[in-house]
């Protein structure tokens, strides 16, 4: 892993600073730029992976998501065709996520109109609550601890549910 950071790093010309290890799993590093925020992430997805919305079959995760994800409230995804995706586990270049792609920045009037889009805001709205996800985030593991996981089973939040009055 360290070595592949490196070499990323070499070939942007700045230097990283190793943040997080954790052996076996995954690396992080910082990467310092005036303007933007580089992270370069070296992932065992065996380990720590998700199934990329049920692409990848080699990936076992937990069945029956419930928690809370928080990933559309904080970003989206524009692809290079501008197709708009509500995660970056969900492809705009695959048939099988066709239906997930909630349009075209070309149809909105700014990336911001896009952001806050009926489609886009009716994701945030599934993703917010505790009931079981549907495809392709059924099967996601991303953004929920894994102390959260039981029994091949992804829990929602009790105090997250407790402050929606559930």
């Amino acid at each position: 892993m360290v070595n592949r950071i490196n070499e990323i790093s070499v070939r942007m010309g700045i230097a990283s600073r190793i943040e997080t290890v954790r052996t076996g799993q995954l690396m992080v590093a910082k990467t310092p730029h005036n303007k933007m925020e580089i992270e370069i992430r070296a992932i065992n997805y065996f380990e720590q992976g998700t199934d990329r919305g049920g692409l990848i079959s080699e990936v076992t995760t937990p069945q029956g998501r419930s928690a809370p994800c928080f990933f559309p409230f904080s970003h989206f995804v524009i692809s290079y065709n501008g197709l708009i995706a509500p995660c970056c586990h969900i492809r705009s270049d695959r048939p099988e996520h066709a239906p997930y792609i909630y349009g075209n920045l070309r149809d909105y009037d700014s990336i911001f109109q896009a952001f806050l889009s009926e489609p886009a805001a009716a994701w945030r709205r599934e993703m917010a609550g505790g009931q079981e996800k549907r495809k392709p985030c059924d099967t996601c593991s991303a953004g929920v601890p894994s102390r959260d996981v039981h029994d091949g089973m992804i829990a929602a939040h009790t105090k997250f549910m407790t402050r929606q009055g559930g």
